[in-house]
């Protein structure tokens, strides 16, 4: 792990070949379910978390009808949201595309309550009682 650390060629013993056998390296390792790379980025958990968030919201837009804002928020903060903060004092994402690509699963959720869509991203946020993602990182930290 790290940028300055030396990549070693790791054996291993295989005893029905009689043989040792190299292992192979691998770019991305899932660990108690978060993505560790070599180079230490959270991209790789944050598209597997805005995926599995995206997922989630899909399968509540298929299942629901009408979505209001009580509805909205039942649902989000049982369903949606814990995939986007699990382990969040870990892996911290600080690059802004990290940061939008998490956000954007926020905005499409607030869209879908009717009477909510034509208002700004800002005043959906507000009139569902909910924070910006990044504001909460900031607090749980």
């Amino acid at each position: 792990m790290g940028h300055n650390n030396p990549r070693y060629a790791y054996t291993i013993f295989d005893p029905v070949a009689n043989q040792v056998k190299p292992l192979l390296d691998t770019v991305k390792e899932k660990d108690l379910g978060i993505y560790f790379t070599p180079d230490l980025k959270w991209h790789a958990q944050v598209e597997a978390s805005t995926a599995k968030a995206n997922k989630m919201l899909g399968m509540l837009k298929n299942t629901f009808t009408h979505f209001s804002v009580e509805l909205l928020n039942l649902l989000y903060c049982a369903i949606v949201r814990p995939h986007l903060e699990f382990a969040i004092s870990v892996w911290n994402p600080h690059l802004k595309g990290d940061i939008f690509g998490l956000e954007q699963v926020q905005h499409r959720a607030t869209r879908l309550v009717p009477e909510l869509r034509h208002l700004p991203y800002d005043e959906r946020l507000l009139r569902l009682g909910w924070t910006s993602l990044e504001e909460r990182r900031v607090g749980v930290i």
